[in-house]
């Protein structure tokens, strides 16, 4: 026969309800999120891991698990000054780091209720062309850039994944 405390302890222990449910826990394991202000990211952790160093406030990296491809979040709470282009400001600073800037492609993404700007363009740094792809905003909720980057000869393998990394940015306005 049990002793009453022994018998009172596992009365007491209860399943909470997010592991009771296994696709509730499995969602729960998978399914990570960064948020900074407005913004966020919500990122499959079997795919990406943040980076243990980031030390810089409102900057987050991250790395595909094979290694194959990177990432990074930049959120600002301002929008950049004078209503500058988060990114014409990123191709700038690319053009000024690169050994040449490729634009492949622009467009436009809905976020939330927030319109941001997509840019997937190359970069050439050290004898070596990344592809870069990502969704760039400045406005009334802040600033921020999610861009990621893979070598162009691994790029296509990773690229769903980069595109799904960048499908979970969400801004509130």
């Amino acid at each position: 026969m049990a002793r009453p405390e022994v018998a009172r302890f596992l009365k007491s222990v209860a399943v909470r309800p997010e592991f009771a449910d296994p696709r509730r826990a499995e969602e729960g394991a998978r399914w990570r999120e960064v948020v900074h202000g407005k913004f966020r990211v919500r990122y499959d952790a079997t795919r990406w891991y943040r980076d243990p160093a980031d030390r810089e406030p409102g900057v987050f990296n991250f790395l595909r698990v094979d290694q194959q491809a990177a990432a990074q979040l930049n959120a600002e709470p301002e929008p950049l000054a004078g209503g500058a282009s988060m990114g014409d400001a990123v191709l700038q600073t690319a053009r000024e780091n690169a050994e040449s800037v490729v634009v492949r492609r622009t467009g436009k993404k809905t976020r939330g209720s927030v319109v941001v700007d997509e840019i997937e363009y190359t970069a050439r740094v050290e004898g070596v062309t990344y592809v870069n792809h990502g969704y760039f905003y400045s406005g009334p909720a802040g600033a921020v850039q999610l861009r990621a980057w893979s070598p162009d000869k691994t790029y296509v393998p990773v690229s769903g994944d980069i595109e799904e990394l960048l499908a979970g940015l969400s801004i509130t306005p």
